[in-house]
């Protein structure tokens, strides 16, 4: 799940997608932060049941759906699910099996990392201020008296009194990329030109033809081209075998 104002990402880790977990997971996204009035999905059965209707009507809660077989509808949300693939993919190595031990560090960097959009973090636009990472902590802290002191002085960030300086920023900014994204659309993707003898990777389709192939290696080599007909190429790699 992401806002799509702040672009704070909510991810959580399940056996199954059935609608009942599905819908126990958005509730809780709820409790944590607020209900939203709109939310936007793709018609998976996972979103497309009674259950999920239901819980809605309750709320309040308007429900759009994307457009069969159209994923750039919902582009953000399938934008950081490819990220949080790639993040998972390179923490756990040869053990996919464990990555929902690795989910909260991700998400936690994502929520903190500038965005390239909004040009502020998702944790700044929903709290006020910067997080603070486990490295700025001191190692040797040492507890005493002023901090009832410090507890007892309340203080707002100037993060939050300043909020309604940064939303326009923040529209300004979102307004200016989706600009940018159409004139790059417009200009279209650049052809590759490729040469027998270049060093290439290649694409490591059963990765998504697999269940949990997902956190496999998206593309495999490097191989050297050795031989092109049309569209076809024989790859030769570094243990001498050729595809």
């Amino acid at each position: 799940m992401v806002d799509y104002l702040t672009k704070w990402p909510q991810a959580y880790p399940l056996k199954t997608k059935t609608a009942t977990e599905v819908t126990e997971c958005i509730v809780k996204c709820f409790h944590q932060f607020e209900v939203p009035t709109r939310i936007l999905t793709d018609q998976g059965r996972e979103f497309v049941n009674a259950i999920n209707k239901n819980v809605c009507a309750k709320m309040g809660i308007q429900r759009s759906l994307c457009s069969p077989y159209h994923p750039q509808t919902n582009g953000l949300v399938e934008r950081m699910n490819g990220t949080i693939q790639r993040a998972l993919r390179k923490l756990v190595a040869d053990k996919p099996e464990d990555w929902d031990e690795y989910l909260d560090a991700v998400m936690f960097g994502l929520r903190t990392k500038k965005q390239m959009t909004t040009k502020f973090s998702p944790y700044f636009l929903m709290f006020g201020r910067e997080a603070r990472y486990p490295t700025e902590v001191p190692e040797h802290f040492m507890v005493d008296i002023s901090v009832e002191d410090v507890v007892a002085e309340e203080k707002v960030s100037q993060g939050v009194t300043n909020l309604e300086e940064i939303k326009d920023i923040l529209h300004g900014n979102i307004s200016k990329q989706e600009k940018s994204t159409r004139e790059r659309l417009r200009q279209g993707i650049p052809k590759c030109h490729f040469r027998v003898g270049d060093q290439v990777w290649r694409q490591n389709v059963r990765s998504q033809q697999r269940k949990g192939g997902k956190l496999e290696a998206n593309f495999l080599g490097p191989f050297q081209i050795t031989a092109l007909e049309g569209k076809s190429a024989d790859l030769l790699s570094e243990d001498g075998k050729v595809f």
